[in-house]
């Protein structure tokens, strides 16, 4: 729990600063604009990340019911909930897939299989996203409708290779077998060295085990169409949600020169090159991203301020402060 409130305090600490920064030379312009946004652009604006949350948790619902057939929606959505929590406490979202594992244990699901829930859910992720960014990424090369810098370009660039070799990973560790071994082998070995593992016998056959599980799980999922399917058209579903709410953003501030077209085409590229900045709720490279991609439509600084104020209020601090509120609130004794 100490670890937790300390990492709560970080990410305040970096909100903080980050207000500080984009507050300081138009404060008063700033919040004028905020107080006087359309309020139900506002509202649609929170039924979309409302409505994004809940088909990503029905894609962890459809996976788990095949290892636990009578859970039950609600504590997916729970679990989904705080797990918004953690991810947005821990850098890189670290923190979120640890968590949905325990939870899933706590539902009578093994470890082994509450692992193999949350990395085909993230694979299935990741295959989605990486569909929807290609495509995106290909669009703005083609048409230069952003007029990027050339920092935000290799940015952008950076964060589409890191999460396309963490796809190609996913895929190597779940379909192959000889090579996983090895590798696994030669990680254990590492950490046996470093004493960090004690009895390198015991661990090196338990991981093995593990991969072994996660291996054919991988496999009975892309054996299963259906399944598949559902899962990926599903999460192409929930990111085209997120990647919109910038362009209600804008309409709840009365600017209609951003289309809705560039708006989500921002959105995916945003995603992929703000996500791999190493700190919680990869601050500071998100707005980075939002500003090199909105810049251009948007002349106005405090507009573009108030603007990214108010997305990353709706699709990044109020989920992590009522995912806190919830595991704050029913799981004190829980140490994690």
């Amino acid at each position: 729990m100490k670890n937790i409130k300390l990492k709560s305090a970080l990410v305040f600490i970096i909100t903080v600063l980050i207000l500080l920064f984009l507050l300081k030379d138009n404060f008063s312009l700033i919040v004028k604009e905020i107080c006087d946004i359309n309020i139900l652009f506002f509202i649609i604006c929170l039924v979309l990340y409302a409505l994004y949350f809940f088909v990503d948790s029905l894609v962890l619902f459809i996976l788990t019911r095949t290892y636990k057939k009578d859970i039950k929606i609600k504590k997916i959505l729970k679990m989904g909930i705080e797990t918004k929590f953690f991810n947005g406490i821990t850098p890189l979202a670290s923190g979120g897939q640890p968590w949905q594992v325990y939870k899933l244990g706590k539902e009578n699901i093994k470890y082994v299989d509450g692992a193999s829930i949350v990395s085909q859910n993230y694979l299935l992720f990741q295959i989605a996203m990486m569909i929807i960014t290609t495509v995106c990424l290909v669009i703005s090369k083609s048409t230069n409708i952003f007029h990027e810098s050339y920092l935000i370009d290799k940015i952008t660039l950076i964060g589409f290779v890191i999460n396309f070799f963490m796809l190609a990973f996913l895929l190597f560790i779940g379909l192959t077998k000889r090579t996983n071994y090895r590798v696994i082998g030669f990680f254990v070995r590492i950490l046996a060295k470093l004493r960090i593992i004690k009895d390198y016998d015991t661990s090196i056959k338990r991981w093995e085990k593990r991969c072994s599980t996660y291996r054919d799980n991988t496999i009975k999922l892309l054996k299963n169409k259906k399944m598949f399917g559902v899962g990926t058209f599903l999460y192409l579903i929930s990111t085209s949600i997120y990647y919109v709410i910038p362009y209600f953003v804008f309409l709840s501030f009365g600017i209609s020169d951003v289309s809705f077209f560039a708006s989500f085409v921002a959105g995916a590229l945003i995603f992929i090159a703000g996500c791999c900045m190493p700190l919680p709720g990869a601050s500071g490279g998100m707005e980075y991203a939002y500003f090199g991609y909105f810049t251009y439509f948007l002349a106005n600084d405090s507009l573009l301020f108030s603007t990214l104020i108010i997305w990353r209020l709706v699709t990044f601090y109020l989920p992590t402060v009522i995912g806190g509120v919830f595991f704050l609130g029913k799981e004190k004794k829980v140490k994690v």
